[in-house]
């Protein structure tokens, strides 16, 4: 995430620039995204703002506006406070679309030897 921007700017910035939406057009259609979501409170926030969740919630919400189909995320318990997040941002995936998502055990890979969580589009 761009730390100069507020989140819903982190996401319009993919749709603005993937899908050639103007700005305004993406502002919206992005707020509509976090209500939908029960988010909107986080639109406005920037990232030093925001608490691990909520990052992580911002991340997620910008992978599914992407135009690929698929999502990994690799090593989301670093990014998140407690395991019972998780479930609540994987139920997000019936809110917003039919994505496949992947999430990855770094135990299992040993290539990833960070302790960051990316979540790959």
């Amino acid at each position: 995430m761009l730390t100069e921007l507020n989140a819903n700017q982190n996401i319009s910035l993919l749709l603005k620039y993937h899908y050639r939406i103007g700005v305004q057009k993406a502002h919206d259609k992005v707020l509509d995204i976090l209500k939908e979501c029960r988010y909107e409170k986080l639109s406005d926030k920037r990232l030093f703002e925001l608490n691990k969740k909520e990052r992580f919630i911002i991340q997620f919400i910008r992978a599914y506006v992407s135009k690929f189909d698929k999502i990994a995320i690799i090593k989301p318990f670093s990014m998140l406070s407690h395991r019972e997040d998780l479930s609540e941002i994987l139920s997000l995936s019936s809110i917003l679309s039919e994505k496949e998502i992947e999430i990855l055990d770094t135990r299992k890979y040993d290539f990833y030897k960070d302790k960051k969580c990316l979540i790959i589009k």
